[in-house]
């Protein structure tokens, strides 16, 4: 039988496999399922270890975006009194 190359396995690489086959861990139908469902249990519990994380990301991006709206404002508001300061005042002569 020739291997995933298309090549002939020597005998060190034929009894390997052999080996390997003849050990290999054989599950039951109900093993795998409670193999599977331990580790679906496993991801559901970093699913919501980063689902939390996220929500609080959000809160935290939420209140940073506040507080730069509010700079912006308080930023705008004296840029208009430098400009109304600056600006060239009309006298009578």
């Amino acid at each position: 039988m020739t291997d995933r190359n298309g090549r002939q396995p020597d005998g060190a690489e034929k009894l390997v496999r052999d080996i390997r086959r003849a050990t290999r861990r054989k599950f039951s139908a109900e093993e795998k399922i409670r193999i599977v469902l331990g580790e679906t249990q496993q991801i559901a519990g970093i699913v919501d270890t980063l689902g939390s994380a996220l929500e609080r990301l959000s809160v935290v991006l939420a209140q940073e975006r506040r507080q730069l709206e509010g700079l912006e404002v308080v930023g705008q508001q004296h840029l208009r009194r430098v400009a109304h300061d600056a600006a060239p005042t009309s006298r009578s002569m």
